[in-house]
């Protein structure tokens, strides 16, 4: 197995932009209308806050360089603040695509 994608959010400082430790894309950046995500402390020591109006993109330095085409594993360490989310509305954690695409997926 291999890794195509690792983003360890273990920037010091919030204006720091997150890079992936793979290389395969360019440091990520909030999309328009949303703020780079504030850097807390986490159950591994730094991590983001992410919110409704926070969020970080990336693009692939090369084409499809993070595509798979077989079985994946995505592994996530987060803590979920229930009462923010008692509407039931828990957001987008991953997706490849930005809605535009029949290849998109959203996790």
């Amino acid at each position: 197995m291999s890794t195509v994608l690792y983003l360890p959010f273990d920037e010091a400082l919030t204006d720091t932009r997150p890079t992936d430790a793979t290389g395969n894309l360019f440091d990520l950046a909030p999309p328009p209308g949303f703020q780079l995500p504030s850097v807390v402390s986490s159950l591994t020591g730094r991590g983001r806050e992410f919110g409704s109006q926070y969020a970080l993109i990336g693009r692939e330095r090369k084409p499809n360089a993070t595509r798979l085409t077989r079985d994946l594993t995505v592994r996530i360490l987060l803590t979920y603040d229930l009462e923010a989310g008692a509407d039931g509305d828990v957001g987008t954690l991953l997706s490849r695509g930005t809605g535009e695409s029949a290849a998109e997926r959203v996790l």
